[in-house]
């Protein structure tokens, strides 16, 4: 049975109303364990697992690679340069005899390589425009994402306080009952006695059975409230 209380919690500067709901959840058959959910902890839930939330984390680390991307093209840059060349003739150098030495000649494919290194010391502004840039497009997309939360936070709301009002509403049909009760054996025994109508009962009796179809459709409306606040939160609560 889904139960709810009122609790009031007494804070240092003032007193704040809190509602509470616990959830009683029956782990056995001879014992229970009870479960319970604030409005924070419900909103809290519904937030974090929201598919929404992981966009959000998303756009924040694609927006935080994108300016460190921006902001390396201000570093020293270093670039690999060669050249090759074909000499299709190439000087000799001859010695006399007389010198017990040779001098190769040089290859006719020639190579050099080397290394250049590049600092960027103006754009003209470019990099400072495409963070801006990107810092805005986080910020709008941000707050695509805030008012998809939004919406979720005020459904949890609602359905955290319809939850609050068919629980109250269903303790009053209870009440009703009881008195419809009491009546009908007091004027069941008084038309037996032949002192009321046999009419004025079955008033009464229709009467009851149109309290417990109000009472079936609380119970109704209690699940299906339920079944949606679960599916927000992506929590089993159980009726």
């Amino acid at each position: 049975m889904f139960t709810i209380y009122f609790r009031k919690h007494l804070q240092t500067i003032h007193k704040v109303g809190v509602f509470t709901a616990f959830v009683l959840l029956g782990m056995k058959a001879n014992a229970q364990s009870n479960t319970t959910y604030t409005l924070d902890s419900l909103q809290s839930m519904a937030r974090t697992r929201y598919p929404q939330t992981r966009q959000l984390l998303l756009a924040n680390q694609k927006s935080t690679e994108s300016i460190k991307i921006i902001e390396s093209n201000w570093l020293p840059k270093a670039t690999v340069v060669g050249t090759a060349s074909y000499q299709s003739e190439v000087s000799r150098v001859t010695l006399p005899a007389s010198i017990p030495a040779t001098i190769e000649s040089p290859k006719k494919d020639q190579y050099k390589a080397g290394v250049e290194l590049s600092q960027l010391i103006f754009d003209g502004g470019v990099s400072q425009t495409n963070k801006t840039i990107e810092a805005l497009n986080l910020e709008s997309e941000t707050n695509r994402i805030e008012g998809e939360l939004l919406k979720v936070k005020n459904q949890v709301n609602n359905l955290f306080l319809g939850l609050l009002i068919n629980e109250e509403y269903y303790k009053a049909l209870i009440n009703v009952k009881k008195d419809l009760t009491a009546r009908h054996v007091n004027i069941e025994s008084a038309v037996e006695s032949g002192t009321m109508l046999s009419t004025t009962m079955m008033e009464l009796e229709a009467e009851m059975i149109g309290l417990d179809q109000q009472m079936v459709e609380s119970k109704s409306q209690r699940l299906s409230l339920l079944s949606t606040l679960s599916f927000l939160v992506q929590e089993a609560l159980d009726t």
